[in-house]
C-alpha cells in the first residue's frame, strides 16, 4: 500500500500547524505502526481508502492485548497517544477530502489512568511543618488551620488545593 506520500502531507500540515517535532515524529510512527500491521494481517487492502472501522478497532485491540519485551501491557497512556496520532491523522484525510469516510471517529481512547503519588509526610515531618507557621498574623493562623485540616481528613492535594498558594 503506497500511504508514504499522505505521511508527508500530514508531517507538512502538522508543521504549519506548529506541532512540536517530537510530536510530529510520534504521530508519524505511529502511523507507520498502524499500516504495518495492515501489511500483514490485512495484505488485500491496496489503498488508504479502503481502510475501514472494523481495521482500525482491529488495531485498537491488538493495542490492547499487546505485550511489550518485558511482558506487560502497553499503558493505557501509550494506547491512547498512539490511538490520538492515528485519529488526527485520518481527521486530516477526511478534512481534505482524501478519503470520504474517516473510520478513526469510532475509536474510544482508553481511560487515563490515575495514580496515587507515594511521596507522603511522615508526622513527624507534619509536625515540624505545623511548628514553622508562627501564630502572628492573622494569615499565617489560618494557613496552619488549613493545613491541620487537610492533614487530619487525609484529603490530598488535587481534592482540595486547585488554586495557586496566597
Amino acid at each position: 500500500m503506497n500511504y508514504q506520500k499522505y505521511l508527508e502531507a500530514f508531517r507538512d500540515h502538522l508543521v504549519v500547524i506548529n506541532f512540536s517535532e517530537r510530536t510530529i515524529e510520534k504521530y508519524i510512527s505511529t502511523n507507520r505502526e498502524l499500516f504495518s500491521f495492515i501489511e500483514k494481517y490485512y495484505p488485500r487492502i491496496t489503498s488508504i481508502e479502503k481502510i475501514t472501522k472494523d481495521v482500525i478497532l482491529d488495531y485498537q485491540r491488538h493495542l490492547s492485548q499487546y505485550k511489550t519485551i518485558k511482558g506487560s501491557n502497553l499503558s493505557n497512556s501509550t494506547q491512547r497517544s498512539k490511538l490520538a496520532g492515528i485519529k488526527k491523522f485520518f481527521q486530516y484525510l477526511s478534512k481534505n477530502d482524501l478519503i470520504l469516510h474517516d473510520p478513526s471517529k469510532y475509536i474510544s481512547l482508553p481511560k487515563i489512568e490515575e495514580t496515587i503519588t507515594r511521596d507522603i509526610l511522615s508526622e513527624d515531618e507534619v509536625k515540624a511543618l505545623l511548628e514553622s507557621i508562627k501564630i502572628n498574623s492573622p494569615t499565617n493562623l489560618r494557613n496552619k488551620a488549613i493545613i491541620e485540616l487537610v492533614y487530619s481528613c487525609g484529603i490530598r492535594t488535587s481534592e482540595c488545593c486547585n488554586r495557586a498558594p496566597v
